[in-house]
């Protein structure tokens, strides 16, 4: 389990941007509730899902139940 350095540990709550959504194909126009997740996991991209970037992903809970890997830079973290 390869990552760079993260301001995330499994267990933060972080604010999903609507850029996350988009990017992972599930964005739908219209919602502007703000949307929370549970981090998960954190992964390297490059070894998580084999893509030229070591930018890292995060497995996060969204609040409707699924699960999506979304791009780091796209979360906030809500408690410290």
């Amino acid at each position: 389990m390869s990552q760079l350095a993260s301001p995330f540990r499994k267990g933060d709550v972080v604010i999903v941007s609507d850029a996350a959504l988009i990017y992972s194909g599930i964005f739908q126009e219209g919602s502007n509730a703000k949307r929370t997740g549970l981090v998960l996991s954190i992964q390297n991209a490059r070894h998580q899902m084999n893509l030229d970037n070591d930018e890292n992903m995060v497995e996060t809970l969204l609040c409707d139940g699924s699960i999506e890997w979304l791009w780091e830079q796209d979360l906030v973290k809500l408690n410290s």
